[in-house]
């Protein structure tokens, strides 16, 4: 048989009872989750467009050495091209030699 709690009755009158004073602990517990969530969030905010702004300076970065290496190429490919070679030769007085005063040594 389940137990019924007896409320007191005077002169027909039902007396309540005081309520218990509740702990704020459970409130606080709360409101420091939460102020910890919020200073998470902005942290991580922060460090987002920190890491957004350290991307754009290296595409920056990366676009310049592109342009850099694409000059570099062409100016190997005027560099190295065969009609300049043989004129700065000439210049030099320097000749060709025929195929036949060339001797071929073997790598071993």
């Amino acid at each position: 048989m389940a137990k019924t709690k007896k409320i007191p009755v005077i002169k027909n009158r039902v007396v309540l009872k005081k309520k218990k004073k509740r702990s704020v602990w459970p409130q606080v517990r709360v409101l420091l989750l939460t102020f910890a969530m919020m200073l998470l969030f902005v942290w991580l905010k922060i460090q987002t467009n920190l890491k957004l702004a350290e991307i754009q300076r290296l595409e920056t970065v990366l676009a310049q050495n592109l342009a850099e290496k694409k000059k570099l190429k062409t100016e190997k490919i005027r560099l190295s091209s065969f009609g300049r070679i043989y004129k700065i030769a000439q210049d030099l007085g320097l000749e060709f030699l025929a195929s036949e005063d060339i001797i071929q040594i073997s790598k071993k």
